[in-house]
């Protein structure tokens, strides 16, 4: 449950969903927070390759965000390689008209709690840019701490910013 009373729920990706993804990620305000792999202006050609490679690829978990209903956004976790294989980094988005209602605080909440139930995790990590204050309090209201700063470690639409790595180990949830 949201801070708004809304039903969030986490669930599997639908080749469906692509249309309403589309619509919401054609944002330039969302496109500056994500990894250049997104591509902008975001168009359904895009979705359905990005669907394609996410469905297909067995070291990531993507969810939709569904709030009442409706579409709102991803959420999804990256399994590491390797020496990694304990670990894996959570990344996630919203649409602008779900910003500020609690509902990526609920989403990651959600997402973490089932990650480290379900598999041989010891700790989700996630990387912010540095200009990014929202998402970094989103984590933190997790239970997520800031290990590090990578100065000067993203260039995004030619600006460079720092990039925060977050992270929460399986006995620090609640």
């Amino acid at each position: 449950m949201s801070e708004t009373g809304s039903t969030l729920n986490l669930r599997t990706l639908k080749e469906s969903d692509l249309p309403a993804l589309t619509k919401l990620l054609n944002n330039r305000i969302i496109w500056m927070n994500l990894r250049d792999v997104i591509p902008f202006p975001y168009k359904l050609e895009d979705a359905q390759d990005w669907f394609k490679f996410v469905t297909a690829n067995k070291h990531n978990l993507c969810l939709t965000i569904e709030v009442d209903g409706h579409i709102c956004g991803i959420i999804s976790l990256d399994f590491k390689p390797d020496v990694y294989r304990k670990a894996a980094e959570i990344g996630y988005w919203l649409g602008e008209g779900a910003w500020g209602k609690g509902l990526a605080t609920e989403a990651v909440r959600q997402l973490t709690i089932y990650a480290f139930g379900k598999y041989d995790l010891n700790r989700i990590e996630a990387r912010v840019f540095g200009w990014n204050l929202a998402s970094k309090r989103v984590l933190e209201k997790v239970g997520y701490r800031h290990e590090g700063t990578i100065r000067n470690g993203v260039i995004k639409d030619g600006e460079v910013t720092d990039e925060w790595v977050m992270g929460i180990l399986r006995e620090e949830i609640t």
